[in-house]
């Protein structure tokens, strides 16, 4: 106990009422109660005044009153300490029994950064994209597949060549390979424009593969990929 030794014969007296405590039961009694050092040292100093010739009248009065009947303001005091500490330790407990611990709050499922459908311009997804994979086989343009982990997304987007964007167009397209015409795909048609990108297709499974496919058009000359690039 902290240090301080007492049976539990002398607590059950000190519980009782009975006879005023010695010393190293009062301090006995009060660890046990988690009373901290200094709180302990006054209620010994109340207690050795008790035993001087100017508080000899309380303690007699202490000893001598029959059962039943109130004790001792000093024991009064004791009583509201130990309540004091039980409602205490009481609320402390509860609070960290009820509280989350600290990393469940960190492992909390939270909602999906972006969806199938999402302009990756205005989704966290451009923090850690990264091209996955891209072509340039069709020398007329780059074919590139580009994939964020954070947002387990990707999206397509194609870069011509030449120099002749101002009446011609680009086409590029994402889409599952296991449903390669299916509600998630994505296409982009871009008009007087060098280079283009579709929205986004979240990969929920990662078994299953994200193609892409594209083409540039000038005039009435449509110039497409001759296999489609999968990641």
């Amino acid at each position: 106990m902290n240090g301080v030794r007492v049976s539990k014969s002398t607590l059950h007296k000190v519980a009782k009422l009975e006879a005023l405590p010695s010393e190293l039961a009062v301090r006995g009694y009060l660890t046990a109660l988690g009373v901290d050092h200094a709180e302990i040292e006054r209620w010994v100093a109340r207690r050795t005044a008790l035993v001087t010739p100017a508080g000899e009248q309380n303690a007699a009065e202490f000893t001598s009153r029959p059962p039943g009947q109130p004790r001792w303001r000093w024991w009064a005091a004791v009583a509201v300490t130990l309540l004091s500490t039980n409602v205490v330790t009481g609320f402390v407990v509860h609070r960290v029994s009820t509280s989350e611990p600290a990393t469940a709050t960190a492992t909390k499922p939270t909602s999906a950064p972006a969806a199938t459908g999402d302009n990756p311009l205005d989704t966290p997804c451009l923090d850690d994209a990264k091209v996955a994979t891209s072509t340039n086989k069709n020398p007329e343009f780059l074919l590139e597949i580009v994939f964020s982990v954070r947002c387990r997304a990707a999206w397509a987007r194609i870069t011509r060549a030449d120099d002749s964007p101002l009446g011609n167009h680009v086409e590029v397209a994402i889409y599952r390979r296991s449903d390669p015409h299916g509600d998630t795909r994505q296409e982009a048609v871009e008009p007087d424009v060098k280079s283009a990108f579709t929205t986004l297709i979240v990969r929920a499974d990662p078994t299953d593969r994200l193609c892409a496919i594209g083409a540039v058009v000038t005039r009435d000359d449509r110039s497409a990929a001759a296999e489609p690039i999968c990641v």
